[in-house]
């Protein structure tokens, strides 16, 4: 992961935690961006409004699993923001037990941020309370992106923490050496992607799709080669 930082030029230390941008972080803003503008002051303020919706959610989503690597006793993390979301940098093996924890700290994190305003939007749709174009959008983009990836990233497919999870769930509780545990989690992610493809295509979300093919590589690995062919 360490050849992950070309390219990346660090902007602050957060908790004592070095935050990292890469370029390409501005292809994933871009993404979100671009097809929002409109003609009017207002789209276009949504428009930018993905930036810091994208920026501060995969920060405290990272940061999620930063303080539970330091916790757990792994050490100081390196949080890195880029095109394909956010990774957080750390060395050493963790015991299975501690991989579950920090594997689910990111997407709880993410999912504490993302409460407020997913119960904002509901009472906002139940009582009918306008926040305004700008702000609506603002709320429902800190849902999707926080209630909704959180979700996603749950689900057990590499290198998705929901991924990472099993593989330590099955060493831990299926009492599988670490090669079994990672051929078993690979092939449960390939088997996973197969219907959420489908869904993708149907759907036509060639975002989605995009998705699904980055993360197939990981999962074959991981079938195909085993505890080697995987970083954690």
């Amino acid at each position: 992961m360490q050849n992950m930082m070309k390219g990346a030029r660090k902007i602050m230390d957060l908790k004592g935690f070095p935050i990292f941008v890469h370029v390409t972080f501005l292809v994933l803003a871009a993404f979100f961006v671009l097809p929002n503008f409109g003609n009017t002051p207002n789209q276009h303020a949504v428009a930018l409004a993905w930036v810091p919706i994208l920026f501060i959610s995969i920060l405290v989503h990272e940061l999620g699993h930063a303080v539970a690597i330091q916790k757990y006793g792994y050490g100081r993390s390196q949080i890195l923001l880029w095109g394909m979301g956010g990774l957080c940098i750390s060395r050493g093996r963790r015991r299975p037990k501690d991989g579950i924890r920090i594997a689910l700290a990111g997407p709880l994190f993410g999912f504490l941020l993302g409460l407020p305003f997913l119960i904002l939007f509901i009472v906002q749709r139940v009582i009918g309370l306008d926040l305004g174009y700008v702000l609506n959008h603002l709320v429902w983009g800190m849902v999707m992106v926080n209630i909704g990836w959180t979700i996603m990233n749950l689900f057990p497919i590499f290198p998705l923490d929901g991924g990472q999870a099993l593989y330590y769930g099955l060493r831990l509780y299926g009492k599988k050496t670490a090669d079994k545990a990672a051929r078993l989690s690979g092939l449960i992610g390939l088997i996973s992607l197969v219907p959420i493809l489908l869904l993708a295509f149907v759907l036509q979300e060639f975002f989605l799709i995009f998705l699904v093919l980055f993360m197939a590589p990981t999962s074959y690995q991981a079938w195909r080669y085993g505890h080697g062919a995987i970083q954690l």
